[in-house]
């Protein structure tokens, strides 16, 4: 397990970060900047398990000194941070999901995923070139406010064009349903926390089905006897979310270390 201090030199209260699908840890600086007074620590995941995952994250509240925080998750994140909050409730002070994955995973969608690591593995992973067509091709789905203020490009740009990143993310891909349906199994057996939760759905406001599923998602936690769940939307915003609107966010869940 990485810790890395977003921000160096904090003090304040704490929250933890876990990265979606090919996140990198300078996709959290606009946030910590959004957030001047709540200090940000991104954890970077380094097993293939969700289990395991989720025990990267609350260790690292032992190398923080602190007894619990915020846990922030974005994208496949979020399955981190439930799962996490689920199995180590007493470690956890809020949630704050960030345009995170749904379960349960459709089938079709699940074996696309599986085929679509595999492939990655295969090629991206092991070849310098394809690896910075990737990176190119992972530019072009960034939100506009990225791809047009050069130093959140800077910032994001050399991590997602490098062959080992991919490598990791053609490895999470590959496990994407059986986190999934892992999560699944988590949740009837361990209960939310009763501790607020935020869950921000990021849309451009024209496909109408990931708002559906996010909202059905909401739904679910709030049936689980955990603490309140709000739900936030906000409007075209590209899926990194943190990325594009981190003031946005910063406004709407910053109730969670008041």
């Amino acid at each position: 397990m990485a810790a890395i201090e977003v921000r160096p030199g904090r003090s304040g209260p704490l929250a933890l970060c876990s990265d979606g699908l090919a996140g990198t840890w300078p996709d959290w600086l606009p946030l910590a900047d959004a957030l001047p007074g709540v200090r940000l620590i991104a954890v970077v995941r380094q097993n293939p398990e969700l289990d395991d995952a989720a025990a990267e994250l609350a260790a690292a509240l032992d190398t923080q000194q602190a007894d619990r925080a915020v846990l922030i998750g974005h994208s496949m994140g979020g399955f981190v941070v439930e799962a996490t909050a689920r199995l180590w409730p007493e470690r956890v002070s809020g949630i704050l999901l960030l345009d995170g994955s749904v379960t349960p995973a459709d089938p079709l969608v699940s074996a696309l995923d599986r085929l679509g690591g595999q492939v990655l593995s295969a090629t991206v992973a092991r070849a310098p070139a394809l690896a910075r067509i990737a990176g190119g091709v992972k530019r072009a789905f960034e939100p506009a406010e990225v791809r047009h203020d050069p130093e959140r490009r800077r910032l994001v740009d050399p991590l997602g064009a490098q062959p080992a990143q991919w490598g990791v993310i053609a490895r999470e891909l590959t496990a994407y349903a059986d986190w999934a349906a892992r999560l699944e199994a988590i949740r009837t057996q361990h209960p939310l926390p009763p501790v607020p939760i935020h869950v921000v759905t990021a849309h451009q406001g024209v496909f109408r089905g990931w708002v559906r599923r996010q909202a059905g998602f909401v739904e679910r936690l709030r049936a689980d006897p955990g603490g309140p769940t709000v739900h936030h939307h906000i409007v075209r915003s590209g899926h990194l979310v943190q990325l594009a609107a981190p003031e946005a966010v910063a406004a709407l869940a910053g109730d969670l270390w008041d």
